[in-house]
């Protein structure tokens, strides 16, 4: 999942923007490892927090800003992980 994330204004450092930026910085550190090993397999706490942030994201007031395809993928992420968790 390619997400491309902006800096808010100072002005928003404390919004809902601000924590779905977190969420979304949060889902791409658990999933780090897999972008350099096909074998990865995610452990119990990486894989609550990818379901964790995804489910945030997708529940944030912002999530709007995000593209259809970006929300389809998170909401797969959530599913896979959460029945595999």
């Amino acid at each position: 999942m390619d997400i491309e994330i902006i800096q808010p204004a100072p002005d928003l450092q404390d919004t809902d923007l601000r924590q779905l930026i977190n969420e979304v910085q949060a889902l791409r550190t658990a999933l780090g490892a897999s972008l350099s090993n096909r074998r990865y397999e995610p452990t119990r706490e990486q894989s609550q927090q990818v379901v964790s942030s995804a489910a945030k994201i997708l529940d944030s007031t912002e999530a709007f800003r995000l593209p259809g395809q970006t929300q389809e993928s998170l909401e797969w992420l959530r599913d896979r992980f959460q029945s595999g968790a």
